[in-house]
């Protein structure tokens, strides 16, 4: 009698689950759309009901950074071919976030927060941002950047840490390589150390030629690294130049203007004064770029 009752008790449950599946619009919607009678339910509950489960940490879901399956943006959907069987797929968030960041395969290098992935000057509030005194030229920009096709010399923004440079260079960068260019973004810093670390094994020259041969290249914090004459002369200087004798667009970000960027190169880590080395290196900055000041609040505070 017991092992009757506890039989009971299964069917009872799953016929309790297979009206539940029923009702269900999710698995209403599934029948529909392969053409499936509703008793389909009766002979695959389970694996129906698994499917709802695992769908259950994706309620309320806002995006990436709220999921909570176990593979972040992917999730099991039912696939029915004759077969029942489910695959693993990217959400619509996923789908999504890889549309905004489909132009980042043709960066070369990239130095880039990945907060600024998918920015673009449509992000700047520009009625906002020209109440502000000395904020003309983020209106002309996306102006700038359009005609920049048919110009050689890019731009080099300076300001001090916090106002915005790298963000509107990262704009600039993403614009281009939805355009299907090439675009190199550069940390100078970090280009440094890892110029350091790969010099035994040569590797460094394949990331400078990348550099030198991008079509678009920002160059991100210039003058915070500390200078070395090998860097500053058969690293920096060559880029500048090979960019410069072929007319290729660049941009700068720097928290020294170009009084100070010329001090800073014209002394080496070992403070030995090489004045000439300064001014050649310069020369190619402003071959390469007009100066524009950011006289703007910090935006990180």
């Amino acid at each position: 009698m017991e092992h009757i009752k506890f039989q009971n008790i299964n069917i009872e449950k799953d016929l309790n689950l297979i009206n539940s599946l029923k009702a269900n619009k999710i698995i209403l919607q599934f029948l529909k759309d392969n053409n499936l009678s509703i008793d389909y339910i009766e002979n695959n509950a389970q694996a129906l009901n698994t499917y709802l489960l695992n769908l259950k940490p994706c309620e309320g879901c806002k995006g990436l950074k709220d999921c909570k399956q176990s593979i972040n943006g992917k999730v099991f959907k039912l696939k029915y071919d004759g077969i029942l069987s489910s695959v693993l797929v990217p959400c619509k968030f996923k789908v999504q976030d890889t549309i905004k960041k489909a132009h980042l395969k043709n960066f070369v290098i990239n130095d880039m927060s990945e907060k600024f992935y998918d920015i673009s000057f449509e992000n700047i509030n520009i009625d906002e941002e020209v109440k502000n005194k000395n904020m003309d030229y983020i209106a002309k920009l996306p102006t700038i950047v359009d005609s920049t096709d048919n110009l050689n010399k890019g731009l080099y923004l300076v300001g001090k840490p916090g106002v915005g440079k790298s963000f509107l260079a990262a704009c600039a960068a993403n614009k281009f390589a939805k355009l299907k260019k090439s675009v190199a973004f550069v940390n100078v810093p970090l280009l440094s150390q890892r110029i350091k670390t790969n010099l035994e094994n040569n590797e460094y020259k394949n990331e400078v030629n990348k550099i030198v041969k991008a079509d678009f290249v920002v160059l991100d914090d210039i003058g915070a690294e500390t200078v070395t004459s090998w860097f500053r002369d058969d690293i920096l200087f060559n880029i500048l130049n090979e960019r410069m004798e072929n007319n290729r667009l660049t941009w700068f970000t720097s928290n020294e203007d170009f009084k100070s960027l010329k001090n800073h190169y014209e002394l080496n880590n070992k403070r030995v004064e090489e004045k000439i080395k300064g001014e050649r290196i310069m020369a190619r900055i402003k071959s390469l770029s007009n100066e524009i000041n950011i006289d703007a609040k910090d935006r990180r505070i």
